[in-house]
């Protein structure tokens, strides 16, 4: 089957990381990734991990005003990103989820149309080459941004190795704009996943910061039929990886989630789930 993982967090119940690694090993997970840390807290997480047998399969980039990487004065993003490669390489992480645009939230939803420049697309290959002379995969994600406009840096990074797409099922609920289906675009260059649901945009010409709200899958109104279905056409054999952000504040139908375990046993049934339908 289909291995799973999940964004490493304690979910509002006040565990420490030992405990957030023991507690998503005994659920069944098979992996784990994390926003990147200090150098010192990733090297518990390794441990902790090897001690248990959970792979660290990949961090999160930084994201706060990467925008800045599109314009002129925005060259210092380059040396930033270097930065986390190596961090990723220090530890045998393996992969990076890279966001390409940071839209804040309440902002307009293409806030950024025409952003896109040469100049930032040629950091962004920069920043891809040096990854792969590293071993790293460098996996672009589908959020924040116009999605004809994150076509065109992924269309400039083809034809790369160690390039690849990481598909966000929520943020395609609530940033896209439609003019292109990113997932039926770039499945060929798939290597990782973000499953999570949401409720959609609440305004049609906004974006209010608990749209994008990260809960179970089947929870909310992402259409999983279709993620599976998607997921199936591309030949899909990588992790199915749970992004979830809150617990508490989502009540999910027929499970009292008193505790973390019980949180972690929940979402893991569900990414089994979805495993065993893509692979029927």
């Amino acid at each position: 089957m289909l291995k799973t993982g999940i964004l490493l967090s304690d979910f509002g119940y006040d565990r420490t990381v030992p405990e957030q690694i023991s507690a998503v090993k005994e659920a069944g997970f098979d992996s784990f990734f994390t926003h990147v840390r200090p150098a010192e807290e990733t090297e518990l997480l390794c441990d902790e991990a090897a001690k248990v047998g959970l792979m660290y399969e990949s961090v999160h980039g930084p994201f706060m005003h990467i925008d800045e990487i599109w314009k002129e004065s925005g060259g210092y993003w380059v040396d930033e990103l270097k930065s986390v490669i190596d961090h990723a390489a220090r530890f045998g992480i393996g992969m990076i989820n890279m966001h390409c645009m940071y839209n804040p939230p309440g902002c307009h939803a293409f806030l950024h149309e025409n952003l896109f420049s040469d100049i930032g697309a040629e950091r962004f290959r920069r920043v891809t080459e040096y990854a792969g002379e590293r071993g790293i995969v460098m996996a672009y994600e589908n959020v924040e941004f116009p999605s004809h406009e994150l076509a065109g840096l992924l269309n400039s990074l083809r034809g790369l190795p160690n390039l690849g797409f990481t598909w966000d099922t929520g943020h395609e609920l609530v940033y896209e704009d439609g003019n292109i289906e990113l997932m039926e675009k770039f499945g060929d260059l798939i290597t990782g996943t973000h499953i999570n649901d949401n409720f959609g945009r609440r305004a049609a010409d906004r974006i209010h910061p608990s749209d994008d709200i990260h809960i179970p899958p089947c929870c909310g109104k992402v259409d999983f039929d279709r993620v599976v279905r998607l997921l199936q056409q591309v030949g899909y054999r990588g992790t199915i990886t749970l992004e979830l952000k809150q617990s508490r504040d989502y009540v999910l139908s027929g499970c009292a989630l008193t505790d973390m375990e019980s949180y972690l046993s929940d979402a893991h049934r569900r990414a089994v789930q979805i495993a065993e339908q893509i692979e029927a």
